[in-house]
């Protein structure tokens, strides 16, 4: 049967003013109206706030494993390494693709998409087929100077970009990676794209607010609401902890060819 779509209205995530009057009324900025004063969407540094919370939101959620920063992309067509040289290494990053002599960036250029934080699994295949993906291995300490051939093997992360030995055919990538979510608009009807985090964000938030006023304790309240949204952002990663539970979930280790990164496995 077909799928009913949601009443306009119904989608779980909260706006940034839901977000911000929870903040209101926690920092007791809501006494004379919900909209605030010191906290109000008037004020320049408001929407700076919420997003350097948002920001330290999403750096503790990532980090305590939650699947939402996780990402995948297929990059196609990755060109032929340009030198045979065993020590050229070709490397890819959001801007640029270099092949061992020149630089890529046009609109059809093999890139990293722009909100990679870090890749975590790399696999190749020939392009222009449909074959099964192999898996390629990171390396521990640089590169190996190794003969070139129609495999790209390994790679490595550095300078936010992915270095590999290049391969002798086009080769296509499929990347597995950490990512982040673009910033919250300087608009009170904005979604913040996390769903049900008004709670844990807006004392966040708090806790920013508290460290820019600059009073004698404001450290001691920006520690006590920033524990609080720990505690919340804690309560929302059990989302995803029961759902692994209802698996086998294994971890895999590192020597077994598989980064771990931002805390996500």
């Amino acid at each position: 049967m077909p799928v009913i779509p949601p009443p306009a209205g119904a989608l779980p995530l909260d706006t940034a003013d839901t977000v911000l009057n929870f903040a209101r009324a926690r920092i007791n900025d809501a006494i004379t109206g919900i909209s605030g004063n010191l906290l109000s969407d008037s004020q320049p540094y408001t929407f700076v706030l919420l997003n350097a919370a948002f920001r330290h939101l999403q750096e503790d959620l990532a980090n305590a494993g939650n699947p939402a920063f996780i990402n995948e992309a297929v990059i196609l067509n990755l060109p032929v390494v340009a030198l045979t040289d065993p020590s050229v290494q070709v490397w890819m990053s959001c801007q640029y693709f270099f092949d061992g002599s020149s630089y890529y960036n046009d609109p059809l250029a093999p890139l990293l998409p722009f909100d990679c934080i870090l890749p975590l699994r790399l696999w190749e295949r020939q392009s222009n087929t449909q074959q099964v993906f192999s898996e390629m291995q990171p390396v521990n300490d640089g590169l190996p100077d190794n003969v070139k051939t129609n495999y790209l093997g390994l790679w490595d992360w550095r300078q936010n970009a992915i270095y590999m030995p290049g391969a002798l055919i086009q080769k296509d990538l499929r990347v597995r990676y950490a990512s982040y979510l673009p910033d919250i608009a300087s608009d009170g009807t904005a979604l913040v794209p996390i769903i049900r985090c008004a709670d844990a964000l807006a004392n966040y938030v708090a806790a920013e607010f508290c460290m820019s006023r600059g009073a004698p304790d404001a450290a001691a309240q920006a520690g006590s609401f920033l524990t609080m949204g720990q505690q919340s952002m804690k309560r929302m990663t059990n989302r995803d902890a029961r759902r692994e539970q209802r698996g086998n979930h294994r971890r895999r280790g590192y020597s077994n060819g598989r980064h771990g990164g931002w805390g996500i496995q």
